[in-house]
């Protein structure tokens, strides 16, 4: 069987895993973390916020159904109550710094072209406007 990168793996690809992990390191608080990584949290809420997730056991049975894509972005799906720990205990100073990091990448990188539109864009207002 080929292996095709997901649309999914496309969008974390301006993720550093190796600055992700300095970061994770950096940002840990408590005990090591034994059945799942900060890795496996990241993907989980990534992947539950994409995709609309509503519940701790919403998101356990996507990640479940998703197991074989998960082993191709380097995760592994997470138990709910595990999940729900790691979201309570670790503190989200990781995901600001990642931010902050993905920010100054973006804005070192040079632009190779000028963003243009060849067709007029048209706005459209979706005000509600009232006729009596």
């Amino acid at each position: 069987m080929s292996h095709h990168n997901t649309a999914f793996h496309q969008l974390l690809k301006p993720v550093s895993r190796h600055d992700f992990e300095r970061l994770a390191k950096e940002h840990h608080h408590g005990q090591k973390l034994r059945s799942a990584t900060r890795w496996d949290q990241f993907i989980g809420m990534a992947m539950s916020q994409l995709s609309g997730r509503q519940s701790l056991r919403d998101i356990q049975s996507n990640l479940e159904s998703q197991k074989h894509k998960l082993f191709h972005l380097g995760a592994k799906p997470v138990a709910r109550s595990t999940l729900a720990r790691l979201n309570e205990k670790q503190p989200a100073e990781l995901y600001e710094a990642l931010f902050y990091k993905l920010l100054q990448r973006c804005r070192n990188s040079p632009s190779s072209h000028k963003f243009r539109f060849k067709n007029p864009l048209y706005s459209l207002d979706a005000s509600a406007i009232n006729l009596s």
